[in-house]
């Protein structure tokens, strides 16, 4: 039996810790034992000589410009893309990458009467109603457009660039079905699976947004035709590997940003938060992207090469 539980953003499952008076040179050495224990390349790193170098970056145990100029580096070092720090009080944002991902996305032209259009727009984890108004508002894009003469489906995430997936997983199930459509790979090899049940999305046996009813299309087995771009990013790309599973999908556009891992988020002691990559993302055939997840179709026009592709079908 599945059991719902809390949303989060990936295979985030919030450690929250008491938050208590730190001084800059524990929090630094709290953030590194996280990260030789969480890090999704944690064998990887020469641990004894990266610590030493970042905690000499500290003048004194309250060295606030040093630890963030440690944070920086030790982040830098472990090369994720994806892991960042950051605090409250005063608001710092740490989140070294060496990644491009910025693209212009072309304005939509007009998509013919026939064929549905989705996008799936980025989201940030929100309150439990938040996340469910966000999965029911686009199941309804779909259920709208939805008649058994329609042609295919657009499902547009070029600017897509993450949060949390659940949501978007949760509103596109109607069009994904039932099943497992990608898998988290943890550094021991551990494949934890994810997808559409009935209604709901889910996570190795657990629920973690259900849709208020169930739908089946009118229109079921109709090409799905996906868009991406440079900016399809994190949740944006898990979203992408859902959907290029599908057995009459094809993508256009660019291929995504890279960072098709997943994230954890700690809570820190002095109330900080630290996000570290921990796992790899995989399709349901336990294929690994290990960076960008590849379009099919190159395309500086893939929106007009998506309608040309549901209609010539």
């Amino acid at each position: 039996m599945l059991q719902r539980i809390s949303a989060c953003a990936l295979l985030c499952f919030l450690s929250v810790w008491p938050y208590a008076n730190s001084s800059e040179l524990s929090e630094l050495d709290e953030i590194l034992a996280l990260m030789q224990e969480h890090l999704i390349n944690r064998e990887t790193i020469n641990w004894p000589e990266t610590s030493s170098t970042a905690r000499a970056m500290l003048t004194n145990e309250n060295d606030a410009e040093g630890k963030y100029r440690a944070i920086h580096y030790i982040l830098a070092q472990a090369n994720t893309n994806h892991s960042f720090y950051r605090s409250n009080t005063p608001r710092r944002f740490i989140f070294p990458n060496n990644l491009n991902c910025k693209q212009e996305i072309a304005p939509l032209i007009e998509i013919p009467k026939g064929i549905g259009y989705v996008k799936v727009q980025s989201y940030q984890s929100g309150s439990w109603p938040e996340n469910q108004a966000f999965a029911e508002k686009l199941n309804q894009q779909i259920l709208a457009q939805d008649s058994s003469d329609l042609k295919g489906w657009i499902v547009d995430l070029q600017t897509n660039r993450g949060g949390n997936m659940w949501p978007m997983l949760t509103g596109l199930s109607a069009l994904l079905g039932n099943g497992t459509h990608g898998y988290f790979f943890k550094p021991d090899g551990e494949a934890i699976p994810w997808g559409i049940y009935k209604n709901s999305s889910f996570l190795k046996r657990q629920i973690m947004i259900q849709l208020s009813s169930s739908y089946v299309l009118k229109s079921t087995n109709k090409p799905v035709a996906i868009l991406s771009s440079k900016r399809t990013a994190s949740s944006g790309e898990a979203i992408l590997i859902a959907l290029q599973g599908l057995e009459n999908s094809k993508s256009f556009g660019q291929h995504s940003c890279g960072q098709s891992t997943a994230n954890r988020v700690f809570a820190l002691k002095s109330g900080n938060q630290l996000t570290l990559t921990v796992s790899y993302m995989a399709d349901k055939n336990k294929r690994r992207p290990g960076g960008s997840v590849l379009v099919d179709q190159v395309a500086d026009s893939p929106v007009k090469n998506a309608i040309d592709w549901i209609t010539s079908r």
